[in-house]
């Protein structure tokens, strides 16, 4: 009985260690994280809030990185603002954000990016849309 437990505890628990680790490979590049709790609340009590923790915020502003450098976005299913203005940012880096549904808010301005690399945003509902020569959020 209690290896079930065990058993569903971690499969409960892996979305959120992938994140863990996506986290942990974006931390070399200069990244600012920001994490909200995920999970049933009386899980959180019962294990502690760190096994349930979504990230939600990526910041790579200003910071230098290669295209792959950017595949841990791929493992951050509940991304919603991600922030990559002034960085070396091309269309090929944005294939990593194409499965990211629940971003709300990008900030791309002083990036390489071209009209052709805005298809892999294609289907995205963005809030809060600026004018790339109004950088103000």
């Amino acid at each position: 009985m209690a290896a079930i437990g065990l058993g569903g505890f971690k499969a409960y628990v892996e979305p959120f260690q992938i994140q863990r680790r996506a986290a942990a490979r974006l931390a070399p590049l200069g990244a600012k994280i920001g994490y909200e709790p995920g999970g049933p609340a009386w899980l959180r009590a019962l294990f502690g809030e760190r096994h349930f923790l979504n990230v939600v915020t990526v910041h790579l502003e200003g910071r230098r990185f290669k295209s792959d450098d950017l595949a841990p976005l791929a493992d951050l299913p509940g991304l919603e603002r991600l922030y990559l203005a002034n960085t070396p940012l091309t269309d090929e880096g944005l294939r990593h954000v194409a499965s990211l549904r629940r971003l709300k808010r990008m900030s791309l301005w002083q990036t390489k990016i071209t009209d052709a690399g805005i298809v892999h945003l294609a289907g995205h509902r963005f809030g809060g849309a600026r004018h790339p020569r109004h950088p103000t959020d």
